[in-house]
């Protein structure tokens, strides 16, 4: 072949060998651009998957209703996951509140104040708006001289924020996330690497290693509850070691305050705002766990929480003392038949009142209400055969 020839082969070939790389480059930054946007502005719940999975769950719910039905929701931690149990009693609320209901139980593992106000937000960001929420109350997060922050890395990884979330973090937790803002805008630029144990437990979670995959809600039914798994006497013991470590130094010398208490009063200055009823609620404990509380620490919690119900003018519900402890995998957790009765228990003292309130006439929120205090049912404490 002539020296030209050659030449212009080569030539061709190196052209060639551009456009492909060129190409890749395109489709490469074009899929993280895409991926971007569908991370922040169309699907923003694959960033957060236990979120994404109980959000599906609860839109399914919602698009099946007839429709306008009464939403009742409830936020918290792995208490509420396990312990709140509504399916079952949604033809007793339908005629307490006059017209179809949608009980749904939206606790997440490790949730405390500040991440039931970041629930709450993204519900009314996907056009989820409760006609009644109910809001768990963690006592020992609520505690000043230990301020626990939800929002520190390990707990709220950068991926999981959405655009609207990067300012909320930075308030409550910024001492704590130094370069939040640059740091989330690359998880926009290479969602791929970011994003790639949230997009792959989405599409393909059978690639995932078993530590790697968020399937905690994948045994939920349809109103979002899950049962507590039993656990060995060993493991039982081993997580009333931990419960002991982790929430009882909190109680020592409790004083209200910190970054929690601030974040409670926020979901209800938000449902203030939004005209949604609110009520909190105190989960059964069982005997062991209520021993981690020194004498002088629930008397101050308890103050606390009728402080708050005159601020915003909710009722809340004290239900630690509902049962003994064979009602708990672990003094906290309550088993399967445990959740039964507390949301039999919690339907007729809080949800169906509310309900009926809102069917003669719409509650409001707004401060100068008169203060609603439930204590502890009977019924549900004669039920566990520990009234006390």
């Amino acid at each position: 072949m002539p020296t030209s020839e050659r030449t212009a082969a080569r030539r061709r070939e190196q052209r060639r060998a551009r456009v492909a790389v060129m190409s890749g480059a395109a489709l490469f930054l074009l899929t993280q651009l895409g991926l971007g946007f569908v991370t922040t502005a169309w699907r923003p719940e694959l960033r957060d998957p236990y979120y994404g999975q109980k959000v599906r769950l609860l839109q399914r719910r919602l698009a099946d209703a007839p429709a306008s039905p009464s939403t009742v929701v409830m936020v918290g931690s792995s208490r509420t996951a396990y312990g709140f149990a509504p399916a079952r009693l949604e033809e007793r609320l339908e005629r307490e509140a006059g017209r179809p209901v949608v009980a749904f139980n939206f606790g997440l593992f490790g949730a405390g104040p500040a991440t039931e106000l970041l629930t709450l937000r993204r519900l009314l960001d996907d056009g989820i708006r409760p006609s009644l929420l109910l809001v768990e109350v963690l006592p020992p997060l609520l505690a000043a001289q230990v301020p626990l922050n939800e929002f520190n890395r390990e707990r709220l990884p950068t991926w999981k924020l959405r655009a609207t979330e990067v300012a909320l973090v930075e308030e409550y937790g910024g001492a704590l996330r130094p370069g939040l803002r640059p740091a989330w805008y690359r998880t926009c630029l290479l969602p791929t690497y970011y994003l790639r144990l949230p997009l792959l437990n989405h599409a393909f979670p059978v690639l995932l290693g078993c530590a790697n995959r968020t399937g905690g809600f994948a045994e939920a039914d349809g109103s979002g509850w899950t049962p507590a798994p039993p656990l060995t006497p060993e493991r039982r013991k081993r997580n009333l070691v931990q419960a002991e470590k982790e929430y009882g130094l909190c109680l020592q010398g409790f004083r209200p305050g910190g970054p929690a208490a601030e974040g409670l009063c926020q979901v209800l200055e938000l449902c203030r705002k939004e005209g949604i009823p609110a009520a909190l609620v105190v989960m059964p404990e069982g005997p062991v766990f209520r021993g981690f509380y020194p004498p002088e620490s629930w008397p101050r919690v308890e103050s606390y929480l009728d402080e708050l119900s005159r601020r915003y003018g909710v009722p809340w519900l004290n239900a630690r003392h509902w049962f003994g402890e064979e009602a708990f995998t672990d003094s906290h957790h309550l088993r399967p038949e445990g959740a039964a009765v507390f949301t039999q228990q919690l339907t007729k003292e809080i949800i169906a009142p509310l309900l009926r309130q809102q069917a003669r006439q719409p509650i409001t929120t707004r401060p100068g209400h008169p203060r609603q205090r439930v204590a502890a049912g009977g019924a549900a404490g004669r039920a566990s055969g520990d009234g006390g």
